[in-house]
């Protein structure tokens, strides 16, 4: 399974070498709150995608329990 998981992985790192684009995403879990705090100094919102689609999943819930 690890194996399976590091393959990925690089595979992963190995494309968006090849794109240019390798230092765009987090690497760690630190580096994913410190990007977040970073877009949140920005005046970015970057948990709004979250929050619509949890709302969407609770609004058909209630709706599916009023039937």
């Amino acid at each position: 399974m690890l194996g399976g998981i590091l393959l990925h992985m690089l595979l992963d790192v190995s494309y968006m070498y090849r794109q240019g684009i390798l230092f765009s995403r987090a690497f760690s879990i630190i580096e994913y709150f410190i990007r977040w705090r970073r877009m949140k100094r920005q005046g970015l919102r970057p948990e709004l995608h979250y929050q619509v689609v949890l709302d969407s999943m609770f609004d058909r819930q209630d709706r599916r329990q009023n039937r």
